[in-house]
């Protein structure tokens, strides 16, 4: 009888221990979606925080660009600027209505520029309306400023167009093709994205081999090179 009482109990406990174990396998499962879920959430924000970071980087140097303009130029200088930029805006973004315009206060008696955009209407902040905008409103004044200031005939652009779409990349380096004949001056684009590889007249490549780096001319309808 007591052998029995005894089989009976250890059958009762492997039971509850095997209950257990699928109790904790279960909350095992749900902690690791948990955990999965959160990794997600944070892949996002440190997306989002490089986005807005590039967004912050792009919109200080437009406005640097901006005030160095204005504080060299004319005003009929400055309105050719804005023409220069609305125009651009009309190019890649054709049919959607955006306008650039700089407008100007005296505040302590000092007058203050302000860089805004607007579309049917609704005004905004340059990072209103995405970093494809505020790319190309950036690179423009940047081009700007060195045609006006006649510092080189070479502007650099080192991943300025980072926050343009694949879609705008086409009407955007007609653009700046043209830009690049009417004010006579020769264009360096740091880039990965690829696209712009069908758009220049010249393509390089720059590897990373141990501690020193190999730049190597590539063809123009190598799409597929390795970024």
């Amino acid at each position: 009888m007591e052998k029995n009482e005894i089989l009976q109990t250890s059958v009762e406990v492997l039971s509850r221990l095997e209950s257990e174990r699928g109790s904790l396998y279960d909350r095992k499962v749900v902690l690791s979606s948990d955990i999965s879920r959160l990794k997600e959430r944070l892949s996002e924000c440190d997306r989002t925080l490089d986005t807005n970071r590039l967004d912050t980087e792009r919109l200080t140097m437009a406005s640097k660009a901006l005030q160095t303009i204005i504080d060299g130029t004319s005003s009929s200088n400055l309105k050719r600027v804005v023409e220069i930029v609305n125009m651009a805006l009309d190019s890649v973004f054709p049919n959607q209505g955006i306008v650039f315009d700089i407008t100007s206060s005296v505040k302590r008696g000092v007058p203050v520029y302000e860089l805004k955009l607007s579309q049917g209407g609704v005004e905004g902040s340059l990072n209103s309306f995405g970093g494809g905008v505020l790319s190309v409103v950036s690179v423009v004044l940047k081009i700007m400023l060195n045609v006006m200031s006649r510092r080189s005939p070479i502007v650099c652009l080192d991943e300025t167009l980072s926050g343009l779409s694949e879609e705008y990349i086409e009407p955007m380096s007609a653009l700046l093709r043209d830009i690049c004949n009417r004010f006579r001056i020769y264009l360096i684009l740091v880039t990965h994205q690829k696209k712009f590889l069908l758009c220049c007249d010249y393509a390089f490549r720059v590897k990373s081999m141990g501690q020193r780096s190999v730049v190597e001319e590539i063809s123009k309808s190598q799409t597929s090179v390795d970024e």
